[in-house]
């Protein structure tokens, strides 16, 4: 659940929940066909070890038996290989859910946020937040940085990168007046200003 409050959402994680959801049907859908299967295989071994001890049909016919026995268990654990597969897509689907929602919360808001502002938004433990986040800044959706109080602190990163180009924009023109003092010209003398960040 998460707490929409001044948050506009977009609905864009709808398509990965509904993709979610569906892989969800699947998995149980497939651990229940493993099941039944299972256990259809299992009576069928069974069955085939009382009829060879009563019949004794030979080795070949024995170890027929127990084979033709034995495939409903092969089934069995095809399906459920099969059923976590869907499971694992399940759970990409429900993480990048959760993502496109802390992306758009971490967007609309004018301050950065830390992992308990953001689990308390969207009513995770922090731990989780915590990892989110991690996995946020990974994949350069986010960015972070630690304050001065030693909080880890995250948002979008376009504050802090505009400030990055301001500051070389700054450099170049401190290098570029330093340069014309080493050479002994006047900046003011040479008929045209140096470029600024306005320019």
């Amino acid at each position: 659940m998460v707490d929409t409050g001044g948050v506009t959402r977009s609905g864009r994680e709808g398509r990965a929940l509904e993709t979610a959801q569906r892989e969800r049907h699947r998995v149980a859908a497939w651990r229940l066909g493993a099941a039944l299967t299972a256990g259809f295989g299992l009576l069928s071994v069974a069955v085939a070890l009382v009829v060879t001890w009563i019949v004794s049909p030979g080795a070949t016919g024995s170890g027929l038996m127990l084979g033709l026995a034995a495939v409903p268990l092969i089934l069995a654990a095809l399906a459920w290989r099969r059923s976590n597969r869907h499971r694992a897509e399940r759970d990409e689907s429900l993480d990048l859910a959760w993502s496109t929602a802390a992306r758009e919360i971490i967007e609309q808001h004018d301050r950065e946020l830390t992992a308990s502002d953001l689990a308390r938004i969207m009513h995770l433990p922090e731990d989780e937040a915590e990892r989110l986040l991690a996995r946020l800044d990974v994949e350069d959706v986010v960015r972070s940085r630690v304050t001065d109080a030693g909080e880890i602190v995250y948002s979008t990163g376009a504050p802090a990168a505009r400030l990055r180009v301001e500051g070389e924009d700054h450099d170049a023109t401190a290098e570029a007046e330093a340069d014309l003092e080493d050479r002994g010209v006047d900046a003011s003398a040479t008929g045209r200003s140096l470029p600024s960040r306005d320019s």
